[in-house]
């Protein structure tokens, strides 16, 4: 059976719940992930290119899961014409409620700041992922990690959950922006996550949070190449 640990005792520290109200009075926190790329919208022109974005990433630790694991959280557009855009954004949270993306505020903002709200909400959906592997640290001569990084696979399988939906935003001539816009998806009221894109020659990508050292012990992205599948249902719905 999926494990769920035990908040209390991580890092051997008891957390206790007088924490809660201080941290409900913290402002609100920023992350922004940006991208600056050739503009997707020239692939209309042609029937072998696809006009979407470069997916962006914001990478965050849980207190449930340790350092171990980064939730990947994500976002990427396609060009539908030059007047629409379709958002996909994926979130996910240790709890099955914080990963329901109605509660989201969505919304576009253009190079001068100024929103622009989405038509809809589309395809809502929240899948549960198994955490079966951990990052198995290197040791030199040690034959069941010859180069890092890697992993070994647990007996106490952790369950988690990402939730997905597609938001469509539709102005004139919203594509063929050249400076681009950010989109923003606001958690709670205290988490705002900021995917940004740029257009130009070449392609750069910042993720947000993760970093070198992350990539060479191997922490584990969620979800990633070491999480797995194991149901997906429409928001709303039961299992």
């Amino acid at each position: 059976m999926p494990r769920r640990p035990d908040p209390a005792t991580i890092f051997g520290v008891r957390i206790l719940p007088v924490i809660l109200p201080i941290l409900a009075g913290c402002a609100l926190q920023t992350r922004e992930a940006r991208a600056v790329q050739p503009d997707p919208a020239q692939a209309l022109q042609s029937v072998d290119a696809i006009a979407e974005s470069v997916p962006l990433y914001i990478y965050q630790r849980d207190v449930h899961l340790g350092r171990e694991y980064q939730f990947r959280n994500s976002a990427q557009f396609a060009v539908i014409n030059k007047d629409r855009l379709r958002f996909h954004v994926g979130i996910v949270d240790y709890e099955e409620s914080g990963a329901e993306t109605e509660p989201l505020r969505v919304w576009l903002e253009d190079a001068s700041g100024k929103r622009l709200d989405p038509g809809g909400r589309e395809n809502p959906r929240v899948t549960r992922l198994l955490l079966p592997y951990r990052p198995h640290p290197y040791r030199p001569a040690d034959p069941s990690c010859v180069k890092p990084p890697c992993f070994e696979r647990i007996t106490s399988v952790i369950e988690v959950y990402e939730g997905q939906a597609d938001y469509v935003f539709q102005a004139p001539a919203l594509a063929e922006r050249k400076d681009g816009f950010t989109l923003v998806v606001q958690r709670g009221g205290d988490v705002e996550y900021r995917y940004r894109w740029r257009f130009g020659d070449g392609t750069e990508v910042q993720h947000y949070g993760r970093t070198k050292v992350d990539d060479e012990i191997g922490t584990i992205a969620v979800p990633g190449p070491q999480t797995e599948v194991v149901a997906s249902r429409r928001e709303g719905e039961s299992w």
